[in-house]
């Protein structure tokens, strides 16, 4: 499994343009996860 977080650009409360991480996280498993893969998903309510 890997996850990948996006970094987002923002603006500060001064109004200039920022960067860190942002909320969005994409995660890939496989397309037949195996027993063990399938309890990490169930634990993160994905599965």
């Amino acid at each position: 499994m890997e996850n990948i977080w996006l970094r987002t650009k923002r603006y500060n409360a001064s109004g200039k343009v920022v960067s860190g991480t942002g909320g969005v996280c994409y995660l890939y498993f496989p397309e037949r996860p195996s027993p063990a893969q399938r309890k990490a998903l169930a634990a993160l309510g994905v599965v």
